[in-house]
């Protein structure tokens, strides 16, 4: 029975690209590489291209990634978990409260490591998410994107319940860097550490976090797990209310090699994340004192 590994993420994330980025100029396309090789051959240190990250992490040398951006927040803390989801002309919007999640929300992937957590791997191709979407029944899940070569596990590992060959699996998942863990196969589980899941009539509510479900296992035979991005009709009728695309005007937030684009939110999206950010800083994020990071000449960046 295939599973959903090595050899199909690189398919899997293209299908997601794709999809988000119907209306996407070129300049969206997914990248290959990463770590010291993902800027074209001109040098750029992810370390003062996103300097603004070293407030709120560390940096850490993970190979064969180089260096990967570790945060600073409380134990449980996932990514995609603190924000709102908004549609716009590039597809679902991740709207993050975090003071970070301009970047590590729209630029590069994640791992989760065993010793480190969480870590987020650089790169300067902008998306409006990097996420693995799936619709089961009326839930819709997400999980962030690692890079390529790299497992999105299955959101109920050792189970083969699911409309893709590339997503069957009947056996435990064992998943590298710890992104999948191993179940067993006769307990099939969330990978919760992994997957966000809320119902579609909460889906485009404020703070997501706090409608976060855990859905039982569908085992009714005529539900299926679809790995597809949430259709913006149907979330509209589940939801009970229209959704309007929302316009995103442009920055550009640095001159290097790096072409590193900030979104303007309107003022009312503005407000929204604004009401949440007392929550985040006093909830979420954990600062461990003034930024002391710098590499030393000549390592791996």
């Amino acid at each position: 029975m295939k599973t959903f590994g090595r050899r199909s993420l690189g398919t899997a994330a293209t299908v997601v690209v794709l999809a988000f980025c119907v209306a996407c100029a070129p300049a969206y396309a997914h990248k290959k590489r990463y770590g010291a090789y993902a800027y074209g051959g001109v040098y750029a240190s992810p370390v003062g291209v996103f300097a603004e990250l070293q407030y709120y992490g560390t940096w850490v040398s993970v190979p064969p990634f180089g260096y990967c951006w570790r945060p600073w927040v409380v134990a449980g803390w996932r990514p995609y978990l603190y924000g709102h989801w908004i549609w716009t002309r590039y597809g679902w919007f991740w709207v993050s409260y975090e003071p970070f999640g301009w970047i590590v929300y729209h630029y590069g992937r994640w791992l989760f490591h065993p010793v480190y957590g969480w870590l987020w791997v650089p790169d300067y191709t902008w998306g409006p998410a990097w996420v693995q979407w799936v619709v089961v029944g009326t839930y819709i899940g997400w999980a962030p994107l690692p890079p390529p070569g790299w497992n999105v596990p299955p959101p109920w590992p050792g189970e083969g319940h699911y409309d893709d060959d590339d997503y069957e699996d009947d056996g435990p998942y064992p998943g590298p860097y710890g992104y999948g863990p191993t179940p067993g196969p006769a307990r099939p589980r969330l990978s919760a550490h992994l997957w966000v899941f809320v119902s579609v009539q909460e889906f485009t509510r404020d703070n997501v976090a706090r409608y976060v479900r855990t859905p039982a296992f569908p085992r009714d035979s005529n539900l299926r797990v679809e790995r597809r991005v949430p259709d913006v009709r149907e979330v509209e009728r589940l939801a009970g209310q229209p959704i309007r695309p929302v316009p995103l005007e442009w920055a550009k937030t640095d001159d290097g090699p790096a072409s590193v684009v900030r979104p303007q939110l309107p003022q009312s999206e503005e407000r929204r994340v604004e009401s949440y950010r007392p929550m985040v800083e006093r909830e979420v994020l954990r600062p461990q004192g003034k930024p002391r990071f710098r590499p030393r000449e000549g390592e791996d960046r």
